[in-house]
């Protein structure tokens, strides 16, 4: 025991009490800690370092906002919500999880305050992965995820390296591509592989069979057709290929696009109605596409170029990804936001038309289509089809 004698110095006495506060200090936070997140074999968790800033707009404000959303397709789904004490700060903007599973009501749980979190995103980078019910995975966080199977109560660390090897894409998991080597730049990569995010576990996972493709670059989530998607090079020639699967990733059908130019990457969206859209874009700055050419495939047929760049009647720049409708309708959204361009001969012309509530950077999702309000940044707003667009309604942390 620990005691403190009357003849003792005043000085030493106020040194040793410092100490003594100081130790129940970090008991106290230990204690409330632990119990929040589960301990990783991999890597200890007290070794957060804040991220790299992201070039791109600034998408959390002082007062809060959320920071991305996914939905799964049993009507869970799952927001990461920040507040920044600094504009453009990358570090820690005390983070809260909304966790909704009806995709109506939300509940605010608490994500852990000594998990730095990528505050920016492009519109392509995920942050929130929603998994199929309560399990959930958030990152980047400092270089790991970290992995939720109870809607956030509990939090696990995940590293993000693939320690085994699937030879089908369960149920519920996201498909994503994995850098297994350094490029000779910081943002290059030499050895891209696809991995699997497995719903139980949300460890990356290598997939036994990969497309034939260099450069291999997923759709992370399968299309409304439940068919599996993978745009990439073709070998030797380093034209743009796509890939598809309709046996969970087990076997693929690779075809090379007719073109003949450049694109800095292949937009992939399909439909039930075995319809299926390839969009070519150059990349302008984060988060605006210069349109390349436009692809459509019908009934498992060959790909066929329906638009190039010498039209005239589609935007020259466009804002995430293509919405493909039943109806075989397809949409493109305009940089700003405020016109959407509907074809309704497969991309081969195109009206334009003012919106009431412009969005930018559409994606798809298991449970529908979620994009951005074009003016309000801190707005969301869903469309399970893509073209009514309703705001989400999150709660107030």
């Amino acid at each position: 025991m620990i005691g403190l004698s009357d003849d003792q110095p005043r000085a030493d006495r106020r040194k040793r009490l410092a100490g003594l506060l100081l130790l129940a200090v970090v008991l106290v936070a230990v204690v409330v800690i632990a119990p929040r997140l589960g301990p990783s074999p991999h890597r200890p968790i007290d070794r957060f370092e804040p991220p790299p800033p992201l070039a791109g707009p600034e998408l959390v404000s002082r007062a809060g906002s959320v920071i991305d959303v996914d939905f799964a397709s049993d009507g869970h789904g799952f927001a990461l919500w920040g507040r920044c004490t600094q504009p453009l700060d990358t570090q820690r903007c005390g983070p809260k999880l909304f966790v909704t599973e009806d995709g109506d009501r939300w509940h605010v749980r608490d994500f852990p305050m000594f998990a730095a979190i990528e505050v920016r995103s492009h519109h392509y980078r995920r942050q929130v992965v929603a998994l199929g019910g309560c399990n959930v995975a958030i990152g980047p966080v400092t270089g790991h995820r970290m992995f939720s199977d109870d809607c956030g109560r509990r939090w696990h660390v995940v590293l993000p390296t693939p320690k085994r090897t699937l030879a089908a894409i369960p149920d519920g998991a996201v498909l994503e591509r994995y850098c297994a080597e350094q490029g000779r730049t910081s943002s290059a990569c030499g050895d891209p592989r696809l991995v699997v995010i497995p719903p139980d576990s949300g460890r990356p996972t290598l997939l036994a069979t990969e497309p034939a493709v260099d450069d291999p670059v997923p759709e992370p989530v399968p299309g409304p057709d439940g068919r599996w998607w993978v745009s990439g090079r073709e070998p030797g020639t380093d034209r743009p290929v796509v890939a598809v699967s309709d046996d969970a990733g087990r076997t693929w059908s690779v075809t090379t696009l007719p073109l003949d130019g450049p694109a800095d990457r292949v937009m992939l969206t399909s439909t039930q109605a075995g319809h299926a859209y390839a969009v070519a874009v150059s990349e302008v700055s984060a988060g605006t596409d210069e349109l390349v050419g436009i692809f459509h495939r019908a009934d498992r047929g060959g790909w066929e170029r329906t638009w190039d760049a010498t039209a005239s009647d589609a935007p020259v720049r466009v804002s995430g990804a293509p919405i493909a409708t039943s109806r075989h309708v397809l949409y493109l959204i305009a940089r700003d936001g405020l016109r959407h361009y509907r074809s309704a001969d497969h991309g081969r012309t195109f009206e334009a038309r003012t919106v009431d509530r412009p969005v930018v950077s559409p994606r798809w999702t298991r449970g529908g289509y979620v994009a951005r309000s074009a003016q309000e940044p801190d707005r969301w707003f869903r469309a399970s089809k893509g073209v009514r667009w309703q705001p989400v309604a999150f709660p107030q942390p």
